[in-house]
This record gives C-alpha cells, sequence and structure tokens, in this order.
C-alpha cells in the first residue's frame, strides 16, 4: 500500500485544526426560536433582547440577537452577569416578554457565565394599528409633537375600572399618528392624556385632553375594537386650544402657630401678575 506521507500530515492536521476549533466553540448563554402563534412559522429578523433596567450596552441599545431564517437565535458573546426579562419583537407584530411557566415572577432570568438557557422560546401575535390625524375646528392639521394614547379600561379590584395607556406616540408635522404593537382588543383613543399623560406644551402652547368622538372623558369616546393583524385608519380628532396658569401659593402666619393664618397667590401665565 503507498502512502503520499505529505498529504496525509497536512489531512491530519487540518482534521486536528477542526476537531479543536469545534470543541473550543462556546456555547451559547441563550438561544431559542422566534415564530408566529397562529400557524407557527419560524419569523426571520425578530429582535430578541436582553433588557437591563439600569442601563444599556456600549453602543447604546440592549443586547440584541436576530432570528435567521428558521426563527432560532442564541447570543454568542459574552453577556454581562445580570437578572435580565427576555423580550422579542418583530415588524407586525406585538411584543412578548418570556415568562418562566407563566407566572409574574419568572420574568427575570439570572443569567452569568456559566449559564446555558436554551429553549426559551417566543410565539409572537399580529399586531393591530390604529392610523390618524389631530385636526382644529375648521379641518386644518396640527402640528408636530401632540401625545396621542391608546387607552384600555380594565378592571380593577371592587368592580372599578381604571385607564391603562398601552401605547403613545407623538404626531408628525402633518398631525398624524400612528399607534402599532396593539394586542386584539377594545381601545379608546386619547390626546394629552388620560389625566395628563405626556401632556407638555407645543411651541409654548397647550392642547386640551380629548378623546376619539371629540369627547372629553373616556366614559363619551367611541371604542375602537380590533382584532391581530387589523387596522384602524383615518381616525379624526379635533383638538382645542386651552390656557393654563401657573398658580404659586406662599402660606404665611405667625412662627408659634401650627398652622398659617394667610395665604399668598400669585398667577402667572395671563398678561399681568395677581396676588392676592
Amino acid at each position: 500500500m503507498y502512502f503520499n506521507l505529505p498529504r496525509v500530515s497536512v489531512l491530519l492536521s487540518l482534521v486536528t485544526v477542526c476537531v479543536v476549533a469545534h470543541a473550543q466553540a462556546p456555547q451559547p448563554q441563550v438561544a431559542g426560536r422566534v415564530v408566529r402563534s397562529d400557524d407557527g412559522v419560524p419569523i426571520e429578523g425578530a429582535e430578541v433582547e436582553l433588557v437591563r433596567v439600569w442601563a444599556v450596552s456600549s453602543n447604546g441599545r440592549y443586547p440584541t440577537a436576530i432570528t435567521d431564517k428558521n426563527g432560532e437565535y442564541q447570543f454568542v458573546e459574552s453577556v454581562k452577569p445580570d437578572a435580565y426579562p427576555i423580550r422579542a419583537s418583530a415588524e407586525g407584530f406585538v411584543w412578548e416578554n418570556y415568562t418562566r411557566d407563566g407566572a409574574v415572577e419568572g420574568r427575570l432570568q439570572q443569567i452569568d457565565l456559566t449559564t446555558q438557557l436554551h429553549g426559551i422560546d417566543f410565539r409572537l401575535k399580529r399586531e393591530a394599528v390604529i392610523r390618524g390625524v389631530l385636526t382644529d375646528a375648521k379641518g386644518k392639521p396640527r402640528e408636530a409633537g401632540i401625545s396621542v394614547a391608546a387607552v384600555r379600561k380594565e378592571q380593577g379590584e371592587k368592580g372599578a375600572f381604571r385607564l391603562h395607556a398601552v401605547n403613545w406616540v407623538k404626531t408628525d408635522a402633518s398631525g398624524r399618528f400612528v399607534l402599532k404593537k396593539l394586542e386584539s382588543g377594545t381601545y379608546f383613543v386619547c390626546v394629552n392624556g388620560p389625566n395628563g399623560l405626556n401632556a407638555f406644551p407645543n411651541a409654548g402652547v397647550w392642547y386640551r385632553e380629548t378623546w376619539y368622538g371629540n369627547v372629553g372623558t373616556a366614559e363619551d369616546a367611541k371604542a375602537l375594537m380590533l382584532k391581530g393583524g387589523e387596522e384602524q385608519n383615518d381616525i379624526h380628532i379635533t383638538v382645542e386650544q386651552e390656557q393654563r396658569y401657573r398658580v404659586i401659593v406662599w402660606p404665611s402666619g405667625p412662627e408659634d402657630q401650627p398652622n398659617p393664618d394667610r395665604y399668598s397667590v400669585s398667577i402667572e401665565g395671563r398678561s399681568h401678575t395677581s396676588n392676592h
């Protein structure tokens, strides 16, 4: 039998290098799949993030992995030891937070250099979308930067309802807004609310809290019932400017008395300052 010793030596060297490289390949600390909830089809290009509560990574983002064509992802670079909520998202789908055993206390996953969390899978739901525009009484679009929220009514203790802003955005230069990442459900659209949520003056101008239906309260607002994958377009809301004043109150009186016997009130934001 004839052997080409130089060639055999090279082949053995290559095999040895491959075996060593394979043996030294680090195992991912976190790995899993992201698929659609309705049909189980893999979602390519989905983002899986390890959310750090108090900080972000050096590039200004959370540690992130992107799914391949099979919907698979893995964190191959070392992740700083910490307790992370893990969440996934993709264009056209709702955010989903991983929860171990469906329990709230299972949201935080402790990760260190020895951790191997495999099978962290997500089933994303199709998002519902609300699009609309804010106008004045004459139908002219308002400006950019006005807060708009998608609000749900949630039943609390003793049958009482509370308002929960699921998502909020600001209008563009044409007064238009797009509310995405909404699950199936019933929503109410609110401008500068509810209860002043994210309400700020635009170039010194305040706008009154207004609900879809051009009403001032959630009780009278029009409801929007949406399913995953549906879009509600051309929502028109007429908003009005309102004047707001800054009221400053100074109590005063004898130092030996527990309660003040008079107050000085200053009202700012008017054409003059009034003191009483």
